[in-house]
């Protein structure tokens, strides 16, 4: 529920933004998202998932690792200031031809730190049980959102393009602080997170660090498309393409939910040595999640022509079949395929399936896009997901019970099938 607030302001804002701004103002509010919620989260070296995973492990000592994964993301932040100063801002608009960054360039710190911050805070909460605290932050957190945007909005006309774009910045970087604030007044309490804090750095890097290159890695997989867009066409092709490159609101944050809240009973599991059920816990949810998204995505892939020409408007036409396919990659987002290797300490096996994973989707892209043009890849993302995932559930060992559970769903198998079968057909039928 907390997420989907989230996805759903910034779902509406996409919408008002693509009808109220030029092309070119639009995509360059994308890739500010892009850059925000993909590249800045790897400047924390992986210390929020060390930070994650050793409190959900060391419960007594979970005040103490929080505490000390902030002081690690301000020491980062700081960082992030001086590139900026040595021209950081200027590599951003080189790699996004896009010129408007390098005036922006200074809101990506306070993004940072905010967003960082918040992430942290979720994590903490979760783990000791407070999920309802989470939901009233984001409350908070999408009502300070909606007022910054809303003024950017109104006062479009009298506000350069810069100042709108640093605007848009700015209220996203409040929305978090303001969600962190209330979860840490939730979470309150002292401890000295500097008695042993660079040996807890050490334990969240060990830990972390694979994740983060994973992170790295899976970035570049997913991102491969967009980055061939943005790098060709600009702004302008980035927006248009961005449109229909994008996940569905309430449908990815469904399984990112259940895995967040489940992810503690993982690492209990695996330290108790109950490593079967753990894996049973896992495909449970793997088929709890499938029934609500498999549906879901057969529903968006029929309306997906009226709604996205009706959302945005008859220039982001050509939007509808990125769109369309596209959601085929959604199938796989019935569960985080890594979470058994993440959850009992094995992160090392999680980054080598990402290099697979790399060198995988950029041969099949480069033969795909030689072949299908920008849709190929899609198709070369859909391709490598799958075949990794399913040698990430081979080595998990639950490869065989999930296709089984899976058969034992007959549901699930119609579905997928009426799916396919749509996509295939829609070009002829529609």
């Amino acid at each position: 529920m907390a997420q989907s607030l989230a996805t759903l302001l910034l779902f509406t804002v996409d919408i008002v933004f693509a009808r109220s701004f030029s092309t070119e103002l639009f995509g360059t509010w994308k890739q500010l998202l892009l850059i925000s919620n993909f590249l800045l989260p790897l400047c924390s070296f992986g210390v929020i998932d060390g930070f994650k995973y050793f409190a959900a492990k060391e419960q007594k000592d979970w005040k103490s690792h929080y505490l000390t994964s902030l002081i690690w993301l301000i020491f980062i932040a700081i960082l992030l200031v001086i590139v900026c100063l040595i021209g950081g801002g200027f590599l951003l608009s080189r790699f996004f031809s896009n010129p408007l960054l390098m005036d922006v360039c200074w809101v990506f710190p306070l993004i940072y730190l905010s967003y960082s911050f918040s992430t942290s805070s979720k994590y903490a909460v979760i783990n000791q049980g407070l999920e309802k605290s989470f939901l009233k932050a984001m409350i908070i957190s999408v009502v300070v959102s909606s007022i910054l945007f809303a003024f950017a909005l109104l006062f479009r006309g009298r506000l350069s393009q810069v100042e709108i774009i640093l605007t848009l910045g700015y209220s996203l970087a409040f929305g978090h602080i303001s969600r962190f604030l209330f979860m840490h007044y939730t979470l309150r309490g002292s401890v000295n997170a500097f008695v042993g804090f660079f040996d807890r750095i050490k334990k969240f890097i060990a830990y972390g660090f694979p994740l983060y290159l994973t992170s790295f890695l899976t970035i570049i997989i997913l991102n491969i498309d967009k980055t061939i867009v943005s790098y060709y066409t600009g702004a302008e092709g980035f927006a248009i393409y961005s449109i229909g490159a994008k996940d569905i609101p309430f449908l990815s944050i469904i399984s990112s939910s259940v895995y967040q809240a489940n992810f503690p009973k993982l690492v209990s599991f695996y330290s108790n040595s109950e490593v079967l059920q753990a894996a049973k816990l896992w495909i449970r949810l793997t088929i709890t999640v499938s029934r609500l998204t498999y549906p879901l995505i057969l529903f968006f892939l029929l309306i997906s022509e009226p709604a996205v020409i009706f959302l945005y408007g008859e220039p982001y036409q050509d939007s509808v079949r990125i769109f369309q396919t596209y959601l085929l990659v959604l199938l796989w987002r019935n569960n985080y395929y890594g979470a058994l290797l993440s959850a009992s300490g094995k992160t090392k096996w999680i980054t080598i399936y990402s290099v697979i994973a790399l060198v995988l989707n950029t041969i099949l892209s480069l033969g795909f896009y030689a072949l299908f043009g920008v849709l190929g890849v899609i198709y070369a993302t859909f391709l490598t997901v799958s075949i990794v995932n399913i040698l990430q559930m081979r080595h998990e060992k639950v490869l065989g019970q999930t296709f089984m559970e899976f058969l034992r769903k007959p549901i699930l198998i119609f579905w997928i099938a009426l799916i396919l079968v749509t996509y295939f057909l829609y070009p002829v039928l529609f």
